[in-house]
């Protein structure tokens, strides 16, 4: 996730373990992101990679159950056209490959956590 007005510590992750719920997970992870940039209730768009429409409405139902309601929530088909997707991905594939357990991933992510550049919502 980014927020453009203030970028150290704009990009987060959260870890879930043994869970198939992707779109429960997709919502908890957007409400604590939108919760920790103090952006609940201020007309948030969501874009969502490979979200398909059949899911949007519940995503949006979703965070609004969580008291976080976005103004859009959106999927992105053409994610190799949109850097911000690109980045979220390369997030995900980092915390992806220090969760399985390769130390340079891993160091790498440590240091990105401790000097603020990424947050772990987990």
């Amino acid at each position: 996730e980014m927020c453009i007005r203030d970028s150290k510590g704009c990009l987060s992750f959260c870890l879930f373990h043994d869970t198939k719920n992707y779109p429960k997970a997709t919502i908890e992870t957007i409400s604590k992101t939108l919760i920790k940039m103090g952006l609940q209730g201020n007309n948030a768009i969501v874009y969502i990679d490979a979200l398909p429409k059949s899911l949007q409405s519940e995503i949006s139902l979703g965070l609004r159950r969580l008291g976080t309601p976005a103004e859009k929530v959106r999927g992105i088909r053409r994610d190799e056209n949109d850097s911000l997707i690109r980045l979220a991905d390369s997030v995900c594939g980092l915390v992806r490959m220090a969760h399985l357990g390769n130390q340079d991933m891993q160091e790498m992510l440590d240091w990105a956590i401790r000097v603020g550049i990424i947050q772990d919502l987990s």
